[in-house]
């Protein structure tokens, strides 16, 4: 068989209901063979076991499948949440880099600030050393002017507090663009599960419409099974007539009787004709006349008795002879689903007769 052959080389394949009902064909069409050559009787126990056990690997295959798209879901999950947490970690990462950074920063500019003021500090004592002394000597004649290395570092400071100004103001820049990033990230994000969550469901859909269509399938070979087995019985009684034919032409050959143009008629049969076509012709045209006088008198009818009872002959005459008039045409099939409810709900077994089939608990 060559769908043994294919599940015997791929052992490690995964098995779908689709494989589980050409296995059951195949196995179907072999109990066949083995049923035409030793019967039903020496084979139906070894029969309704393998029924059992390939209906019980169909609901494992159910199962399975099921299983497997709630893995692949899980796993879809877990990975987008593994991306999140990396995304995360690495946007921590950057503003640990950059707090750092800022820090290490700070830091310099706060030692380069500590050792001005410590100068400033000095340079300030030193002044008010001199001026002291200069007190002493001419305290009339003091006067305090600033020198020119006090004028170069209130300048250094002027363009300090201008840099950390400008600094302050692109940082803030930074941290609005970086947010803006973020909102756009997130935005991407919503927009990707949105997405996912649509093509998940539509793997869900094709897979029941896959799992519809091997259903359609196992059940058209099912029916071009029976299809066949029909075909053969009524070959063989087409070769039963045949023969009978034969025999019966051979008979009348040998009787040698002419029945040609002739009528045969059994005299017990009650059914049996018993008027000619004109005398058939005759009755209904007195038919025909007895209805004509039979509707011009309900029609007298009608004209005088209006004011006591309704014109209701009429209708039941109409009613009467709508009923007696025969029904034409074929008569519509009914559904197969309305004929067999019970097709659906076989699965495995539609392969196998309906003999073998183990009996329900």
């Amino acid at each position: 068989i060559t769908f043994l052959n294919y599940m015997a080389k791929n052992v490690d394949s995964p098995l779908f209901v689709g494989d589980v009902y050409d296995l059951a064909a195949d196995i179907g069409k072999e109990f066949e063979k083995l049923i035409d050559a030793c019967g039903t009787e020496n084979i139906r126990n070894l029969m309704t076991k393998v029924i059992v056990t390939l209906e019980y690997l169909e609901s494992s295959t159910v199962i399975v499948d099921r299983l497997q798209s709630e893995l692949l879901e899980i796993k879809a999950r877990v990975e987008q949440l593994e991306y999140e947490k990396l995304e995360r970690a690495e946007f921590r990462n950057k503003l640990d880099q950059e707090l750092e950074i800022i820090e290490e920063n700070w830091r310099k500019e706060t030692y380069h600030l500590n050792s001005l003021v410590v100068k400033l500090q000095n340079e300030n004592k030193r002044l008010s050393v001199l001026i002291t002394e200069k007190e002493k000597h001419a305290p009339n004649d003091c006067k305090v002017f600033m020198s020119d290395e006090e004028l170069v570092v209130v300048q250094k400071l002027k363009e300090l507090a201008e840099q950390h100004r400008a600094q302050l103001i692109s940082k803030d820049k930074e941290l609005l663009e970086r947010s803006n990033e973020l909102e756009k990230v997130q935005l991407d994000h919503e927009k990707l599960t949105k997405v996912y969550k649509e093509l998940t469901h539509r793997n869900r859909h094709l897979q029941k419409q896959v799992y519809t269509l091997v259903e359609e399938k196992s059940d058209l070979q099912a029916s071009i099974q029976n299809q066949q087995r029909e075909c053969q019985e009524l070959q063989s009684n087409l070769n039963v007539v045949v023969k009978e034919n034969i025999d019966l032409s051979t008979a009348e050959d040998r009787n040698k009787l002419d029945f040609q143009g002739k009528l045969l008629i059994d005299l017990d049969d009650p059914n049996r004709p018993r008027f000619t076509l004109d005398e058939l012709r005759h009755i209904l045209f007195e038919r025909n006349d007895l209805k004509a006088k039979v509707s011009d008198l309900e029609d007298e009818l009608s004209l005088h008795k209006q004011k006591n009872f309704p014109s209701s002959l009429s209708l039941t005459s109409l009613s009467i002879d709508q009923e007696e008039l025969p029904v034409q045409g074929p008569i519509n099939k009914e559904p197969d689903e309305k004929l067999y409810p019970e097709k659906k709900k076989l699965g495995i077994r539609r392969f196998f007769p309906s003999v073998t089939w183990p009996k329900l608990m």
